[in-house]
């Protein structure tokens, strides 16, 4: 964890240039700490949400927060990385991109910017694919279908 704060303290000025730079003031907001049952009504505010990662050689966890914004609508931005990969079909449910490619990062937001048809579009199947296969009742249905094919 104190790798990731220390990331974000690292990369709090390069954002705030990056927002400076490009007039985005009145559209970019570094909230810093947020509670967490108010979470929820941050991701509501956001048109495009991100969840970029860095390359690692060993990088293994489970991506809650991908679930949480892919479950809320939103197209998420997201890196090729680990399990990541198996949840999100790069264009149809969000967007993957390399570690560490920050051109390539912008060019979707650009993108996602210029055309609330494909925010919709990408959005709406993430929200649908998490409600089909990827809530507790339905992995407890996968760990259970799996359960029985080793008894059998």
């Amino acid at each position: 964890m104190l790798l990731a704060i220390f990331i974000l303290f690292q990369m709090k000025p390069m954002l705030e240039k990056f927002i400076a730079d490009n007039e985005l003031g009145d559209r970019a907001i570094l909230t810093g700490f947020v509670p967490h049952a108010d979470i929820p009504k941050y991701i509501a505010a956001m048109d495009i949400v991100l969840a970029p990662y860095p390359g690692l050689d060993f990088f293994y966890y489970s991506p809650v927060k991908i679930y949480e914004y892919m479950s809320s609508g939103k197209p998420v931005v997201t890196t090729r990385i680990g399990q990541i990969a198996e949840i999100i079909e790069n264009r149809r449910n969000g967007f993957l991109t390399e570690p560490n490619d920050i051109g390539n990062i912008e060019l979707i937001i650009q993108e996602l910017l210029n055309e609330p048809e494909l925010r919709e579009k990408v959005g709406a199947a993430a929200r649908k694919d998490v409600l089909e296969k990827f809530t507790w009742e339905k992995r407890g249905e996968q760990l259970s279908e799996l359960c029985q094919k080793c008894i059998e």
